[in-house]
């Protein structure tokens, strides 16, 4: 029994030490899909949240502002407050000046 101990520990010993045959990269053994488009730095980036239709809001008073519609996704905030940093491309952003209550910027994000 104890000679068949020491022979399974030397094969494990010299398993350990042999190294193993070539694997296939990942990427090869996979089937290649088609790339994906990205969008480029030149491309226009598309008005989701529909704030060029908006732009005529800049200047106003923030609480003269129309009431969202149901659904729409805005965020109002004055230019000096925090805010967090994800980005929406549905989200209308309404950026004010906290002194004087104007919309200084009307935007996606």
């Amino acid at each position: 029994m104890r000679e068949t101990l020491i022979m399974f520990g030397a094969l494990l010993a010299l398993a350990a030490c042999t190294t193993s045959p070539e694997v296939p990269a990942a990427s090869a053994t996979r089937e290649s899909t088609p790339p994906t488009e990205t969008a480029s730095a030149d491309a226009p980036i598309p008005d989701q949240c529909r704030a060029a239709e908006r732009q005529s809001w800049v200047g106003r008073s923030v609480d003269s502002l129309p009431v969202a519609s149901h659904g729409e996704n805005r965020r109002v905030v004055c230019t000096a407050c925090a805010r967090t940093e994800d980005y929406r491309a549905d989200r209308l952003n309404i950026d004010f000046d906290a002194g004087t209550r104007r919309v200084v910027k009307v935007s996606c994000g």
